[in-house]
């Protein structure tokens, strides 16, 4: 009999990150199970940016935008809601296999309401699924940082109520631990470590790279992100040092800069798409003609090849710091989430990492003038590590795997 199996996470956004490890689980299910249905719950689904990976898209119940949603409930919760989508989103988890929640940083507060945040979002999918028997995985997750009561009771529940929890580092042990959670829970490695490297052959990857190379020097690849507010570092804040930095390079290195977006994502605050912050980051620069900010919509394989073509990184996003270790590149991570720091911290490299409560110039510049010197040494590190991880992301699917084998499928 066929199986199904029921994606719900970060997905229809445009995020690279997240759709790599949704892409990694689903190709290596597909080895178990031939034929394999692979359904992706997300925003946007009319766009339809899984059926080139060979899955279908199915609307969850968020909102198109941010406007849309002010002072709402998820869409079928409001009182004079159609509810035919999220009978739709049950009968799908009812006739599947296995829900798998994730990959990501899921299970944070920062904004919650009764039927409102990313921790009700996946809450609700979790009762859906406990209603029909459906056994729910929680894939590659990281847990908080959790600062409200509400959170932390409900990220409880929804653990209690997972059949397998796998998180990828251990900070999300020790805050599922601190809310009396003693269930068995998994530590693996960032599952985007499954993609194997791929150099640098694509054609518009080469084009890009030889645009950049063109003008001359080393190339430094760089992931930049919208950094929302804190008392530590704010938004103006990191671009103002990341413009600096860049300068940097440019005058001392005579590198040249290579902007590559991780997300992005066109249908909200256009600072949710990368390329719009790197725009900003390139404006504030005195020596702008040395960066080159790639506008492509680009694939998850084009994204790695373009880390391929550099020398070193500077990487805000968590999966630019990934990319750019599988292909052996040496990269300096701003950890603006504690997500990041974490990721370094098992690639064995914590002494690259810059947090916010040290992010400054000269912080970042002495971090990648040591990656300059010692390029070739980290370089061979982070391609032994990250293939040691490649390794370990078949556990993931070993637990998936023996999750659906258990459970026959209601259709």
């Amino acid at each position: 009999m066929s199986k199904k199996v029921v994606f719900a996470g970060a997905y229809g956004i445009q995020s690279q990150g997240d759709d790599a490890a949704l892409v990694v689980m689903y190709k290596e299910l597909c080895q178990y199970f031939p034929g394999l249905e692979g359904v992706v719950v997300c925003r946007h689904a009319g766009e339809d940016l899984y059926a080139p990976y060979g899955m279908r898209s199915v609307p969850n119940f968020e909102y198109a935008s941010k406007s849309e949603s002010v002072g709402k409930w998820f869409q079928g919760f409001n009182f004079s809601d159609d509810r035919t989508n999220l009978c739709r989103l049950y009968r799908e988890i009812c006739e599947s296999n296995l829900l798998v929640l994730g990959a990501g940083n899921a299970l944070v507060d920062y904004s919650i309401d009764l039927l409102r945040g990313p921790i009700p979002y996946f809450v609700i999918l979790t009762l859906m699924a406990h209603m029909a028997g459906t056994p729910v995985m929680w894939f590659g997750i990281s847990v908080g940082p959790l600062r409200t009561d509400y959170g932390r009771d409900l990220t409880r529940m929804a653990a209690r109520l997972a059949n397998i929890i796998t998180v990828r580092d251990e900070r999300s042990i020790d805050e599922l631990r601190g809310l009396d959670f003693n269930g068995e829970i998994t530590l693996l490695p960032d599952p985007v470590l499954g993609l194997e490297p791929v150099g640098a052959g694509d054609p518009k990857q080469q084009r890009i790279i030889a645009e950049a190379n063109n003008r001359g020097g080393p190339l430094v690849a760089l992931s930049v992100r919208n950094i929302p507010d804190s008392p530590e570092l704010s938004s103006n804040h990191y671009l103002d040092v990341m413009a600096t930095v860049c300068d940097r390079l440019a005058a001392e290195k005579k590198a040249t800069l290579l902007f590559v977006p991780q997300c992005t994502y066109s249908h909200g605050n256009p600072l949710e798409d990368d390329r719009q912050v790197a725009v900003e980051v390139v404006r504030r620069m005195k020596m702008s003609d040395n960066a080159l900010v790639v506008q492509d919509h680009l694939s998850i394989r084009e994204t790695q090849g373009l880390y391929a073509g550099a020398s070193v990184a500077l990487c805000t996003r968590l999966h630019g710091n990934v990319c750019a270790a599988i292909e052996g590149v040496p990269t300096v991570a701003v950890s603006y989430n504690p997500k990041v720091a974490s990721f370094m911290q098992w690639l064995g490299c914590p002494e690259l990492v810059v947090t916010p409560a040290i992010f400054s110039i000269n912080q970042l510049m002495a971090r990648l003038d040591h990656v300059f010197e010692e390029r070739d040494q980290l370089a061979q590190h982070m391609r032994r590590r990250t293939a040691e991880g490649r390794h370990q992301i078949g556990e993931y699917v070993t637990l998936a795997a023996k999750a659906m084998q258990a459970v026959p499928s209601f259709t």
